[in-house]
């Protein structure tokens, strides 16, 4: 179910209306978020998952961050229980498919620090994420400077990810690593607009294959089926080259426009354009956002619509496919002196945040599970933002 959460995750907060200059590297403000999300999609998974951050300065160089979120997943695919053919790694367990529990929760835990360094601002954050069959320990870093009168802002971070992968269909525990290098660039070319350029590289290592999918083979012989777990390469090394510009195009209007070229060594490259509006009214008291994304992918040099069991890799992965998709995001912020408030909080100091995602998908060879090409996807949030 970690696809499903990567895709209900990648925007849990919301973005103001995009200034126009790139400015000094900034430590958090003193707050605290609590969020309320949902992911529901057409092959009956749900996930449900509140979430709280906070930030505090301890000084007028330093600050300390903290982040604790639950998600509860509920799915089709967790109720099957697949009887396979062959297992093709030590395990005394003959099935496959996915795990028996219909529950799926997971707890992640985060701590982090800012420090200004003279002029480069320093962060350290270490995440810890813990479920029944998967454990994750995330450290990574990152520094920022501005040059040229804060017109320019150079960004690098380094990440690396502790996988501990442990499916209750086998009786062994592998490590999945992780280790990323993020480099970006910000310029800021008028009053009214800057632009970014990103890159990104990530190496993976371990078990990176999902041995809860299951690959149907067929015999050329007598055509008899034969149910196998996949089998992926243990390396697996990404790439993505971005650009970003955002521009004020009115005193209470803003663009913003992406653009992302990726590629990997298992042949995989893929291209997603990216446009929002963004539009303040009421006097500033509410921000609206509205965005577009389109997404096109090519499949894995070994992904194939069918296999007769001599491959040296095997997979039914729809993230290995070819395939496109097109998500519509509409977002707002509401400020707390328009609500009083709640009775609860200083109007002034508050923030009600909102969101809607609607996602379609489709690839070229059916789903392994629902055996559908298409799915629909929606994703709700609410949360409250408070400055203390």
């Amino acid at each position: 179910m970690r696809l499903s959460r990567q895709f209900a995750l990648s925007a849990s907060t919301l973005v103001l209306l995009a200034v126009t200059s790139v400015g000094a590297p900034l430590l958090p403000e003193d707050e605290i978020r609590i969020g309320v999300n949902g992911y529901s999609d057409s092959f009956g998974v749900d996930v449900f998952y509140p979430s709280i951050t906070a930030a505090k300065r301890v000084s007028d160089k330093s600050a300390v961050t903290g982040r604790y979120l639950v998600d509860a997943v509920t799915s089709a695919s967790m109720q099957s229980r697949l009887d396979v053919d062959g297992i093709t790694s030590a395990t005394h367990t003959m099935h496959g498919g996915s795990s028996t529990r219909f529950d799926e929760v997971r707890q992640e835990v985060g701590l982090g620090g800012a420090h200004f360094f003279g002029h480069t601002l320093g962060s350290v954050d270490l995440l810890r994420s813990t479920e029944h069959d998967y454990v994750s320990t995330t450290l990574a870093t990152a520094f920022a400077r501005t040059l040229q009168r804060e017109n320019v802002e150079i960004r690098l971070g380094l990440s690396r990810r502790w996988d501990e992968v442990s499916p209750t269909t086998r009786k062994w525990t592998r490590p999945k690593d992780v280790a990323t290098l993020d480099m970006s660039l910000t310029q800021t070319v008028h009053r009214r607009g800057l632009v970014q350029l990103d890159f990104t590289h990530t190496a993976m290592d371990g078990q990176l294959a999902d041995v809860y999918q299951v690959v149907a083979v067929v015999e050329p012989e007598n055509q008899r089926v034969r149910l196998l777990e996949p089998r992926h390469p243990s390396h697996r090394s990404r790439n993505a080259l971005g650009a970003r510009t955002i521009w004020k195009v009115g005193s209470d209007t803003s663009v913003e426009l992406r653009y992302r070229r990726y590629w990997d060594s298992w042949g995989i490259d893929s291209d997603t354009v990216h446009g929002e509006v963004r539009q303040r009214v009421l006097g500033g008291g509410v921000t609206l956002g509205f965005g577009l994304r389109g997404y096109w992918q090519g499949r894995a040099e070994f992904f194939r619509d069918a296999y007769d069991g001599t491959e040296r890799y095997l997979t039914v992965d729809s993230k290995l496919d070819s395939g496109h998709s097109i998500e519509y995001e509409f977002r707002s912020t509401l400020a707390g002196s328009l609500v009083g408030g709640f009775g609860v909080f200083d109007p002034d100091r508050m923030a009600l945040e909102s969101r809607v995602q609607l996602y379609r998908r489709s690839t070229t060879t059916p789903d392994w599970h629902s055996r559908r090409e298409e799915m629909t996807a929606t994703v709700v949030g609410i949360g409250i933002r408070y400055r203390y």
